[in-house]
C-alpha cells in the first residue's frame, strides 16, 4: 500500500450502487463528515458494480474489481455500513441485474438461491469469477490490502448462518487486524464480540446527518421543495413491498383514520426502488386508494427525502435509515413490525423512540401518541447522545487516517 504523503487517498466501499436511500446516503456522511475534519484526504468511491447515482443524489461509484486494481493508489479504505456482513458473491452478483431490469433481479436471485443450496461455494466462485474479483466475501476487504489500514464504519449483519469453511475463517483473521471494528445494532455486536476482541459498538453513522445538512443545505439541493413543505403539518409513511404487498387496503384505512385523529397529513415516501425494496410498488398502490390528505413524493432524490423526513412531525415504516435520519433531526418514530426485526432491534437497542414498533391497525393511536410533547423529548435527549458516540467515532477514523 501506498506509503505516508500529506494527501490520503482513502477508498470509499459499500452497497451504494443500487437506489436504495440509506446506501446511497452513506458514503456521502463518511465522506463529508471525514473532510470537515481534514482538508488533507481525498476519496474514491467504489460498490460491487460500477454505477453512477448522481442523479438522485448520490455518488458515482467505481466497481468492486476496481477497488483491488487500485490497490497502490489508496492509503486507507472505508467500508462505509450497511448490512454488508454475512452478504456472499451468490446473492449480491443477482444485483448486476437490478434497476434497469427488475424482473431479471427477482428471476436472478431466485436461481442463485436455488443453486446456492446445491453448492454454495461453487455459485461464489462463478460469481467472483464474472466480476474479476478473488475476495471470498464482497464486503471483506482482502489481500493485498493490508488488514490494518481497512475501516469498517458502523456496519451491520454477521457470519451466524454461513458455513464454516476456510473462506469464513480467513475473513474472521483479516477482521480482527482492523483497527476499526465498529458495528451499529446491539444484536449484531453481541455476536462480533463474542468472537473478535476489536469490535465496537457505534450507531449508525448517518445518525449525525443533521450535523451536516440543515434545513437550508437540503432545500438548496431539492428541486421538489414547495410540494413537501405545501403539505404544512404532516406525518411520513414508508413500507417496502415485500412488508406492504397485499395489506394496502388495511393500511389506506389506518392512515385515513391517523389523519382524521391527528388533523395532520400524510406523505408517503418511498425511500427504496432497487430490487429487493421497491416501496414504490406498494406506496402507488396505497395513494389511489386514499383521499386528499394523503398524498405521494415520488420518484424524490435523497436530499429532498431527507427534508420530508427532517419537517415531519412523525415517521412510521419498515426503513431503517427512515428512522435512522427521522432521529437524527429530532423527529419520533416507530418502524411497521415485520419479519425483518433489524429496523426495530435498532430502535430498542438504542432507545430512540417511545413507541419502538407498531402494527398497522396500531398505527391511528402510533401517530396521536408520537406528536405528544414527551416523546418529542425523549427523542431529542437520545439523538445527543447517539451523535456523541458517532462524532468520537469519526474523530477517531480522521486520526487513524492523517498520521
Amino acid at each position: 500500500m501506498k506509503g505516508c504523503t500529506e494527501m490520503k487517498k482513502v477508498g470509499i466501499l459499500g452497497a451504494f450502487s443500487r437506489n436504495n436511500y440509506g446506501d446511497v446516503l452513506m458514503p456521502i456522511v463518511v465522506s463529508k463528515s471525514l473532510s470537515n475534519r481534514s482538508k488533507n484526504i481525498s476519496f474514491n468511491y467504489y460498490s460491487y458494480k460500477k454505477s453512477d447515482l448522481s442523479e438522485i443524489g448520490g455518488v458515482p461509484s467505481l466497481s468492486l474489481s476496481d477497488l483491488y486494481r487500485d490497490y497502490n493508489n489508496l492509503s486507507w479504505v472505508i467500508v462505509a455500513g450497511g448490512q454488508v456482513f454475512g452478504q456472499e458473491h451468490r446473492r449480491m452478483y443477482p444485483l448486476e441485474f437490478d434497476m434497469n431490469h427488475p424482473f431479471m433481479a427477482h428471476a436472478a436471485q431466485i436461481l442463485f438461491k436455488v443453486a446456492g443450496k446445491i453448492s454454495s461455494s461453487a455459485v461464489n466462485n462463478f460469481c467472483r469469477k464474472r466480476i474479476h474479483v478473488n475476495s471470498s466475501f464482497p464486503w471483506v476487504v482482502e489481500n493485498p490490502f493490508d488488514p490494518k489500514n481497512v475501516i469498517y464504519n458502523t456496519v451491520g449483519g454477521n457470519f451466524e448462518s454461513l458455513p464454516k469453511r476456510k473462506e469464513y475463517h480467513s475473513a474472521i483473521q483479516v477482521l480482527s487486524e482492523s483497527p476499526v471494528l465498529s458495528i451499529r445494532s446491539h444484536s449484531d455486536y453481541d455476536i462480533w464480540n463474542s468472537v473478535l476482541s476489536n469490535a465496537s459498538l457505534i450507531p449508525d453513522s448517518v445518525g449525525i446527518i443533521s450535523d451536516l445538512y440543515d434545513t437550508d443545505d437540503l432545500i438548496k439541493k431539492s428541486k421538489k421543495t414547495d410540494f413537501i413543505l405545501s403539505n404544512e403539518d404532516y406525518f411520513v409513511f414508508q413500507i417496502s413491498r415485500e412488508n406492504g404487498e397485499g395489506k394496502e387496503s388495511d393500511i389506506a384505512s389506518a392512515l385515513q383514520e391517523a389523519c382524521r385523529d391527528t388533523g395532520l397529513r400524510c406523505l408517503l415516501v418511498p425511500m427504496g426502488y432497487a430490487a429487493g425494496h421497491e416501496d414504490q410498488i406498494v406506496l402507488r398502490h396505497i395513494d389511489r386508494l386514499t383521499d386528499s390528505n394523503i398524498s405521494i413524493l415520488d420518484e424524490a432524490n435523497i436530499f429532498e427525502i431527507t427534508l420530508a423526513l427532517s419537517c415531519a412531525k412523525a415517521y412510521i415504516g419498515s426503513s431503517l435509515h427512515g428512522a435512522i435520519v427521522s432521529c437524527s433531526y429530532n423527529v419520533p418514530h416507530s418502524t411497521i413490525i415485520v419479519p425483518n426485526k433489524k429496523t426495530e432491534e435498532y430502535i430498542r437497542g438504542w432507545n430512540t423512540s417511545v413507541i419502538p414498533s407498531t402494527r398497522i391497525a396500531e398505527i391511528p393511536s402510533t401517530v396521536t401518541d408520537l406528536i405528544k410533547t414527551n416523546s418529542v423529548a425523549h427523542v431529542q435527549e437520545r439523538n445527543q447522545f447517539l451523535k456523541k458516540l458517532i462524532s468520537s467515532n469519526f474523530d477517531y477514523m480522521t486520526s487513524l487516517i492523517i498520521s
